[in-house]
């Protein structure tokens, strides 16, 4: 119950963001375009990126693996505790399993398009890195 409520809450404050067409482009990317482009070009080690593409990208990779803790611990409380309200006496002992699978599946998604975009950026820098 605790996981719907708080996907429910992130997709309606996702969905109140509106997208505007003019004046939201950072450096000539639109911000939700970042991750696409990251995702789009996984297998690409061709090219460069910028600097600011590269760390904007990375925070939100960060924020990505923050928001799966957060969801593996929402989990976590459903699946032992349901409805129970009174948090001080939860036991977490059984946390652990779920924020690993959490960060170690994100971790097998997201390995080879994070190498492909440190390839491109060690490329911008002048740094051939094979």
């Amino acid at each position: 119950m605790i996981t719907f409520i708080f996907l429910l809450c992130f997709f309606a404050g996702y969905a109140g963001f509106e997208v505007r067409t003019s004046g939201d482009k950072i450096g000539g990317t639109p911000p939700d375009g970042r991750l696409a482009k990251f995702w789009k070009h996984s297998f690409n080690f061709n090219g460069k990126t910028n600097r600011r593409d590269f760390w904007i990208t990375q925070g939100l990779i960060f924020l990505l693996y923050l928001f799966s803790v957060l969801i593996s611990i929402t989990l976590f409380l459903d699946r032992n505790f349901g409805i129970d309200y009174n948090y001080t006496y939860y036991q977490w002992n059984g946390v652990r399993q779920y924020i690993l699978v959490s960060i170690y599946g994100f971790s097998a998604v997201s390995l080879i398009p994070s190498i492909s975009l440190q390839v491109r950026r060690l490329r911008d820098a002048a740094k051939n890195p094979w």
